[in-house]
């Protein structure tokens, strides 16, 4: 009633034969008028706050145009000349792509009690690669080593402790000491790409793409049971799988693993707050996260090995690879 009052106060009077109503709309032009003045704040505060991360954001784009085109690029523009100049194979690498998309959703359940929140994210990694290293040239799967630097003894000569054996001819393996399954393994494995190559050096490249698709998501319910007490429950969830293909498919190839992988990891949390007072703020929280790795190599469930001649082989052991 006192700040009624005192409005009523500060306000001049009408003149006489004014209207009642006049007074209404005297205010209504105050309060409208006190909006725009509001809003002209918000709007210069807005823009104070944005035009900082708006020059941020230029500068980081101008910065990484700068690193990109000035020295990435004349970098391996020079490195692909030098390779070419030693005569060696120039191979791009696979074309990498990535993609992420996702959405989230919240709100309350029970107005001031009950509130829900959600995620999913899905992620397409598509990273383009080079592998390089070496393979056996043709002269040496014909068994002609008369190139390499290294003597070649016969194993059927000598003594059972590896003296006195006799170096091949001119280093050269005859084409019936050779033995069958290993001219099939040969067979399987491509011819050198990279002209000029030193004998045991790098002389094969071939790029690929390493594909790791991700799909990953929570959920969580946050309960008000009093005006200090929060308790709330999470669960998580990511699946994981990569593919990382081999260098010369079901025969595996030039790197330590090649096959497809999965990785699902599950996590549930639950957790309490209460609120002392203004300094004490009291959290207590339990989880537990269950993660699986399965990895299956491209020979998996075949019998190359059979098929090559190599008996007893434990295949499936091999090729698929688990642990939790």
């Amino acid at each position: 009633m006192e700040a009624v009052a005192n409005r009523k106060a500060l306000e001049p009077p009408l003149p006489a034969g004014v209207p009642a109503g006049a007074l209404v709309e005297r205010r209504l032009r105050g309060a409208w008028r006190q909006v725009r003045e509001l809003a002209e704040i918000d709007w210069g505060l807005h823009f104070k706050l944005v035009l900082p991360a708006m020059l941020i954001g230029l500068g980081a784009l101008l910065a990484a145009l700068i690193l990109w085109f000035g020295i990435v690029r004349p970098l391996d523009n020079a490195l692909a000349e030098a390779r070419a100049r030693h005569g060696r194979a120039v191979l791009a690498l696979a074309d990498a792509k990535y993609m992420q998309v996702g959405f989230t959703a919240g709100g309350p359940i029970m107005r001031n009690k009950l509130f829900f929140f959600g995620d999913y994210v899905r992620t397409n990694d598509d990273s383009g690669r080079l592998t390089r290293d070496n393979v056996p040239e043709e002269a040496f799967r014909r068994g002609d080593f008369s190139s390499a630097p290294t003597r070649i003894y016969d194993p059927a000569t000598g003594n059972p402790d590896g003296t006195g054996r006799t170096p091949f001819p001119n280093n050269q393996i005859p084409a019936d000491r050779i033995s069958p399954i290993a001219r099939r393994l040969l067979n399987a494995i491509p011819l050198p790409n990279i002209p000029g190559a030193a004998p045991g050096a790098i002389n094969f490249e071939q790029p690929y793409v390493r594909e790791k698709r991700t799909n990953q998501g929570d959920i969580k319910l946050t309960y008000q049971l009093a005006a200090n007490d929060l308790v709330s429950v999470r669960y998580s969830s990511q699946n994981a799988r990569t593919k990382d293909p081999a260098t010369f498919g079901i025969y595996g190839g030039l790197k330590p693993f090649a096959g497809t992988g999965t990785n699902p990891t599950q996590s549930l949390g639950v957790t309490y707050n209460r609120v002392w007072s203004a300094t004490l703020v009291q959290e207590v929280r339990f989880g537990r996260t269950h993660h699986h790795n399965e990895a299956i190599s491209e020979a998996h469930g075949l019998k190359t090995s059979d098929e090559f001649g190599i008996r007893g082989v434990g295949y499936d052991v091999d090729a698929l690879i688990t642990y939790d």
